[in-house]
């Protein structure tokens, strides 16, 4: 289904560093997209590899659809989450391309549509000369830094 739950989080690099998360409690539903914001330092980075279990926490609980991470095999439990950066990767190619990249079965059209409206993509994409076989250019460079980020948002949605 895709809960996440973090239950009073606390994590630190080593036992004499000090807590780079404390406390840190919060569930997103199923189907629910966050943005994770803050400062330089914060902790986004860490919270994201505490999810797929690049690192343990030090007390605390994250559940997956109610079951503790710990418990899922590490490559399930992988399989399960996608991560949008900032600063993610397109390769030259077209749209359709970049959204179905990392796709594990075919892709239909209507489900090209529906994951680009979703990421807010669609009515740009339908204004482009040649839509979803409209070439991103070497690194996406053709885009805007947003229209990137929406096709890296269309292509989580697809897998």
């Amino acid at each position: 289904k895709g809960a996440i739950e973090m239950e009073q989080v606390t994590f630190s690099y080593g036992p004499s560093q000090p807590p780079v998360l404390e406390g840190i409690s919060f569930r997103i539903h199923p189907g629910e997209m966050i943005a994770v914001v803050g400062r330089s330092g914060s902790g986004k980075t860490t919270l994201t590899e505490l999810l797929v279990r690049l690192y343990e926490v030090n007390s605390g609980v994250i559940r997956l659809d109610g079951r503790d991470i710990r418990e899922w095999r590490l490559a399930d439990l992988r399989r399960q989450i996608t991560l949008v950066s900032q600063d993610g990767i397109l390769f030259y190619g077209s749209l359709a391309d970049n959204m179905c990249y990392g796709c594990t079965s075919p892709v239909s059209p209507s489900e090209l549509e529906e994951a680009a409206a979703e990421a807010s993509l669609l009515d740009e994409i339908r204004k482009m000369p040649e839509g979803f076989q409209t070439s991103v250019g070497e690194r996406g460079l053709l885009l805007s830094g947003g229209q990137r980020q929406r096709v890296m948002i269309a292509r989580a949605l697809l897998r």
